[in-house]
């Protein structure tokens, strides 16, 4: 975790390995449901292009996927999770990007 300017506010980001270990998941885990749609790519980037996700955002998909039950072998079809991931997304870049 590091603390980046956004727009004037300072907000700590996760590495997609700071997020993955959150989730009890691979970093590879993570790229593939970014590249299958399961979740949004991050408009974050640090300046080497590593994917970058706010404090915020990482707390709601933890919270998510412990409410959707997300865990290794369940299918994504029998959730709510790409969706309300999608909306956290949403509701964290309004807020930092404007």
């Amino acid at each position: 975790m590091k603390v980046y300017d956004i727009n004037g506010v300072e907000v700590v980001m996760y590495t997609i390995g700071d997020l993955a270990q959150e989730l009890g998941r691979e970093s590879q885990t993570i790229r593939k449901w970014e590249a299958n749609g399961i979740i949004p790519p991050t408009r974050f980037r640090d300046r080497t292009n590593k994917r970058l996700y706010p404090e915020k955002l990482v707390k709601m998909i933890k919270q998510i996927s412990e409410e959707e039950g997300v865990t290794q072998g369940v299918s994504f079809e029998a959730t709510n999770f790409s969706a309300r991931v999608a909306k956290a997304f949403k509701e964290v870049e309004a807020e930092l990007l404007g």
